[in-house]
């Protein structure tokens, strides 16, 4: 009976724990949007327009924003 018990609280605390990371992720993908649209206009105005470049200079930026803040998250800080 109490390894019943025990289960139940476990797959209770997974659950939410997988709803707590779900609408973090959530809220750190809209970071990562706005991060790269912005970075990526001024890269293109900065460039004359060399988009392909800026594209891949903001993606590489922003991910490592994004992963920064999910770590952080994660973490605690």
């Amino acid at each position: 009976m109490a390894r019943k018990i025990a289960a139940v609280f476990v797959i209770c605390i997974v659950l939410v724990a997988t709803f707590y990371v779900h609408e973090t992720a959530a809220t750190v993908s809209e970071e990562f949007r706005s991060c790269f649209n912005t970075c990526k206009d001024e890269c293109i105005s900065l460039d004359s327009g060399k988009s392909t470049a800026c594209e891949i200079s903001c993606d590489n930026e922003c991910t490592t924003k994004e992963t920064r803040s999910k770590l952080d998250t994660v973490i605690g800080k």
